[in-house]
């Protein structure tokens, strides 16, 4: 369990505004809770009768989503109420940052993994090359007779340690 908390009950706030503006009813705790009738959705006259929403976030940190629309009581949407909802999404936001976080931490480890295991394929497939290096420093003059040993070298290096070889052979020949 990482701490995620499942909440099924949710808690909706409601408000009905006359024509003028006036509160005709509202759900407890609404005043207090929430902000008043002007800080919800505008819905100016002639917008679809749809509901508009928004996201806020109370003084307390709770946020709400914000809902308004008018009630189709009338033909006349100037005689239509308001009806205003707001719904307590702060469990919602609550699961959606511990998921951020569990994401951000997931991702810092995939990439910082994902770096290390490069790192060790790009270190194992140089190993080879290094190998060759060592081997074409350590002939001197007097060592002329030393090979790179082309057929124990990888595919992709083998024609290199070859012509290696070959150029070695050369040499030794021409101090001889």
């Amino acid at each position: 369990d990482p701490g995620f908390d499942v909440t099924l009950a949710c808690t909706y706030y409601a408000r009905i505004l006359d024509i003028s503006g006036n509160i005709v009813v509202q759900s407890s705790a609404m005043s207090l809770t929430l902000p008043p009738p002007v800080g919800f959705p505008r819905i100016k006259p002639g917008d679809e009768p749809v509901v508009l929403t928004a996201r806020w976030q109370a003084p307390d940190g709770r946020y709400f989503l914000l809902g308004a629309g008018r009630a189709e009581t009338s033909e006349d949407e100037r005689r239509q109420p308001l009806v205003q909802v707001a719904l307590d999404i702060s469990a919602d936001e609550t699961t959606l940052e511990k998921y951020r976080r569990w994401l951000l931490t997931i991702l810092v480890i995939g990439v910082v993994a994902a770096a290390m295991t490069g790192a060790a394929i790009a270190r194992r497939s140089l190993r080879p090359l290094e190998e060759i290096t060592y081997a074409a420093q350590s002939i001197t003059v007097s060592q002329l007779h030393a090979r790179l040993q082309a057929e124990r070298r990888p595919a992709e290096l083998k024609a290199l340690a070859s012509e290696f070889d070959k150029m070695l052979a050369r040499l030794e020949d021409s101090f001889n």
